[in-house]
């Protein structure tokens, strides 16, 4: 094996035990899989291989890149709103606590509060503009409760109620005694005649809840009963939605912005197959919507235009594909990103653009509803579930939402407004720009990015970067750039040209890539 030649074979190192299961990448060009334990600049890396007894350690100069498998998402872990950029090409996610002349005093789970010169900002995206969901935090409200019936068609003269078509087994219908042939008259004493109004009773009400359903039988019998709302295929379980079948679709009617992200975790058992209903004006059902179907499958994704004009019409068309490189974790993150004005939607999977589609007969979804329909039998779980306004701006596209540095700050506002002049300050939520009109504050939840003046030449005494910087990536925290000081099971401690020396989480840092 060439890549011995690199190694020495230790008892004990001094880098503190932090297990990371990872791939180096040599300068020769070797790979080789790793558990790492950590670092030291004085003992370089601690690792082991699954072939070879004991400790092994390597220089960093050896290294080419150290990429390592996800880590678990610790207990002090939160969701950040904003993201800063770097004239030096570093982005971190964080929270504002406020700006100055001097500096940006930004928060991060991952490596505390951090202040960052002002003069080496480039752009920032306040991220603070309306969150329209944050969860889940139950099946509640998503439409999950069911009698467990298929309903035939709508009343028609004559009949007072709406037959059953078919009894689910182990179904609340089921354990009710609810049976095929039955009319469906009235549930909680209101009658009903139009199955689509049935459902949508049922579906609003919770997991658990008690309905009172009256039926006709056989020659017009007269019969009573309780059934227990269930759920067949969804459960709820640790903050996720959870499907365990098809058939059965969830959602739920939602404020949408008219830029939103919508993003959620996705783990699977055994097969990626959910279809996500975007903007959709037919709640819990899948028939005759004006909607986007992003069909999301192990190998290439979908997205369709549905439109119609009711019952009877539904006009489909797709709009192509994409291959998501979803990896083998069996869990990725996904964003889909939904412009009602351009009629543009994007499809992320961990932070990586998979395609946008730009719909040119105009934007298709007439409604308000975000539904998820599982097409597979095997589980799936979505969990960290948000939806929220988005500022237009996605990955590897050359930033087009965001405005070129100039000699004036520039601001750009959620409803296309752009603003020029000088950023005083930031603070307490608010942004005061001194402009040709005068002084003006804003809320942040009203700018989509800031763009900040060019940066001035640095003075002979700024310090130059230092020639063996390193490039972390921090996933959907951003990128960093730095040198590796020291790496334990508490903290990374990284030195930054432009930051100082500072510390991180490990669980946050996905590859390290060496100059």
């Amino acid at each position: 094996m060439r890549w011995l030649m690199f190694i020495l074979v230790m008892g004990s190192v001094g880098a503190a035990d932090a297990p990371r299961v990872g791939k180096f990448t040599l300068k020769n060009g070797d790979r080789i899989d790793i558990t790492m334990h950590g670092y030291t600049l004085a003992e370089g890396f601690s690792f082991s291989h699954a072939d070879i007894a004991g400790k092994l350690r390597i220089k960093a100069d050896a290294l080419r890149q150290v990429n390592l498998n996800p880590a678990p998402t610790p207990a002090i872990a939160r969701r950040h709103g904003a993201l800063v950029h770097l004239f030096n090409g570093d982005e971190l996610a964080g929270d504002i606590i406020k700006l100055t002349e001097q500096s940006l005093e930004f928060d991060t789970w991952y490596a505390g509060k951090l202040s960052i010169p002002r003069a080496e900002v480039q752009w920032l995206v306040p991220g603070t503009g309306g969150v329209v969901f944050d969860g889940p935090k139950s099946l509640n409200g998503w439409g999950a409760a069911i009698i467990g019936v298929l309903l035939g068609d709508d009343a028609d003269d004559g009949v007072e109620g709406i037959t059953i078509q078919d009894v689910f087994a182990d179904s609340p219908a089921a354990k009710a005694g609810l049976k095929i042939g039955d009319i469906l008259t009235h549930i909680n004493d209101k009658a009903y005649t139009k199955k689509e109004l049935m459902i949508a009773f049922v579906k609003g009400q919770k997991v658990g809840d008690k309905l009172k359903v009256n039926l006709l039988r056989g020659d017009n019998e007269i019969i009573k009963v309780e059934v227990t709302l269930g759920s067949l295929h969804w459960e709820f379980d640790n903050g996720s939605f959870i499907s365990k079948g098809t058939g059965y679709v969830i959602g739920k009617e939602l404020n949408w912005p008219p830029m939103a992200s919508v993003d959620f975790d996705l783990e699977w058992d055994r097969d990626i197959a959910m279809d996500v209903m975007l903007c959709t004006d037919r709640l819990h059902s899948v028939s005759y919507q004006n909607a986007y179907l992003l069909r999301l499958t192990g190998g290439p994704s979908y997205l369709y235009r549905h439109t119609s004009a009711g019952e009877g019409d539904l006009s489909t068309g797709s709009l192509g594909s994409g291959n998501p490189a979803w990896g083998a974790a069996r869990k990725a993150h996904v964003s889909i990103r939904v412009d009602r004005r351009t009629a543009t939607i994007a499809l992320l999977v961990n932070e990586r653009l998979v395609r946008k589609w730009v719909d040119k007969a105009g934007f298709a979804g007439k409604g308000k509803v975000l539904q998820f329909n599982p097409q597979t039998d095997s589980r799936m779980a979505i969990h960290n579930l948000r939806i929220s306004e988005w500022n237009g701006r996605l990955p590897k596209s050359g930033n087009p939402s965001v405005a070129q540095a100039g000699a004036q700050d520039t601001l750009q506002l959620h409803k296309g407004d752009t603003l020029t002049g000088q950023i005083l300050t930031i603070a307490e939520g608010k942004l005061t720009l001194k402009s040709d009109f005068g002084n003006i504050a804003i809320p942040l939840g009203k700018i989509a990015n800031i763009s900040f003046a060019k940066k001035k030449e640095k003075t002979p005494e700024a310090k130059p970067r230092e020639p063996k910087t390193n490039f972390f990536n921090l996933g959907r925290m951003g990128k960093l750039s730095g040198n590796l000081l020291e790496w334990s099971s508490k903290a990374v401690r990284v030195n930054s040209p432009v930051l100082g020396e500072f510390k991180l989480a490990p669980s946050i840092i996905n590859s390290v890539q060496y100059r």
